[in-house]
């Protein structure tokens, strides 16, 4: 994939213990292929994937993540900088500072504490730098690992959608979440985020 050189990335990379969240890199290319391309995360993550997606498709959705629109950023591992999945925040209203989260883990990556750690750093970059008051996610109900994840956090069940999305062969229901800066900031003080 030939590319025109990127400007500079907006932000800084976010350094966990673990993990860090930085812009994407040509490199990450195989990472992403992985999990557009495994029929049991694709479509957890958009219903476009539901059927196998083309590679013109991944290229597409690749080249996308490598433009830097938002503030989507690669997982990567904090020592060798390989790429562990992705996770950005989408702006949903600038005037009521809210925004809208999302992360996705090829299947080999997952139940390692990788997405806490990374959720973790992006909640904190939300709060802190982008000043947002609120963050919401969707996310289905079957996805019992993700909910586990998005309530450890501290992300609140604020309502369920039944029969929302058509996942592995039938109806499932998705559910809404959402967390505020003031609950953000007292499990901060609980010692619950990073």
């Amino acid at each position: 994939m030939a590319r025109e050189e990127r400007e500079p990335a907006r932000e800084s990379v976010m350094a966990g213990g673990r993990v860090c969240l930085r812009p994407f890199r040509e490199d990450d290319f195989p990472g992403v292929a992985e999990w557009m391309q495994d029929p049991e995360i694709a479509p957890l993550v958009a219903t476009a994937y539901l059927t196998p997606p083309t590679m013109e498709m991944i290229e597409d959705c690749f080249e996308n993540l490598m433009d830097g629109g938002g503030w989507n950023f690669a997982i990567a591992d904090v020592q060798t900088g390989e790429y562990l999945g992705q996770a950005g925040l989408t702006m949903a209203d600038r005037h009521a500072r809210r925004a809208e989260l999302s992360i996705v883990l090829p299947r080999r990556r997952t139940g390692q504490g990788i997405g806490y750690e990374a959720c973790a750093l992006l909640l904190r970059y939300g709060f802190r730098e982008l000043k947002l008051h609120r963050v919401g996610l969707r996310v289905a109900a079957e996805n019992e690992r993700a909910v586990a994840l998005y309530r450890k956090l501290g992300f609140r069940q604020e309502g369920r959608l039944r029969d929302h999305s058509w996942l592995h062969g039938h109806f499932s229901d998705t559910l809404e979440m959402g967390l505020l800066e003031s609950e953000w900031q007292e499990s901060l003080g609980k010692g619950e985020s990073v």
